[in-house]
């Protein structure tokens, strides 16, 4: 269909605007989209944008959901959503999975107090999961699967007493799960919870000498080729 027509920024009333599944190309236009000060819901997701995430984009005071998943975006997430001012601070659904976005997950994300739903899957983002996430209160869907995420799961998450879906696997995360996101799991609140738990590791190649992940709590496991049944993984033999 082609790039966003320059006449959106005209639409200066707006509250919502779906333009998913249109074949849309080019950059995402920050220029036009940020004229669009009322706008609170933006859904452009299934198309085929590319180019970086504008960092402009957080000057949509108004915004509650920014959808773009499923398009061919790169570069990293800008800081500025997090941290500019006002930035987006009414936030409450981020959805970038699907796309071609690197780099790390900024801590500047913890800002957003009134998120929901961050939904970052099926990227190559690299680096720690940030411990300021377990700040994140109202954070209901994390969503970080497929992508290259190292080192251990940060115990911080067990503060997010609201989450229900915490989705870890095809990374390269390893050790055991903390008991406080097992808790969760304990206490009802946490009906999803997948990760690298059976065997295969995260990526494509199977390792031996145990799961990357131990956790006895989780629904769901991936051991390198598919998810499985959770809640079985043990800690490698010594043998």
């Amino acid at each position: 269909m082609g790039p966003l027509p320059s006449s959106v920024s005209s639409m200066s009333g707006v509250e919502r605007l779906d333009l998913s599944g249109n074949g849309l190309t080019g950059s995402l236009p920050s220029e036009e989209l940020i004229d669009l000060r009322s706008l609170r819901e933006l859904r452009l997701g299934d198309n085929d944008f590319g180019g970086p995430l504008p960092s402009r984009l957080g000057d949509l005071g108004a915004l509650e959901g920014l959808h773009v998943e499923n398009n061919v975006l790169t570069g990293s997430i800008p800081p500025a959503w997090g941290s500019s001012s006002p930035g987006m601070k009414k936030l409450r659904s981020l959805n970038l999975g699907g796309n071609r976005i690197d780099g790390t997950i900024p801590s500047e994300l913890a800002n957003l107090d009134e998120l929901r739903q961050l939904i970052l899957n099926d990227n190559s983002l690299m680096g720690d999961v940030p411990k300021r996430m377990g700040t994140m209160f109202n954070l209901e869907i994390l969503r970080l699967e497929n992508n290259r995420l190292e080192g251990e799961i940060p115990g911080q998450l067990s503060n997010l007493i609201r989450l229900e879906e915490l989705t870890l696997h095809r990374n390269d995360l390893t050790g055991t799960m903390p008991n406080g996101v097992c808790s969760l799991r304990e206490k009802n609140v946490l009906k999803a919870l997948v990760a690298d738990c059976a065997g295969g590791g995260g990526g494509e190649t199977l390792t031996s000498g145990g799961p990357p992940v131990v956790c006895d709590c989780c629904t769901k496991c991936w051991d390198g080729r598919e998810i499985i049944g959770g809640g079985g993984s043990s800690p490698p033999s010594s043998s």
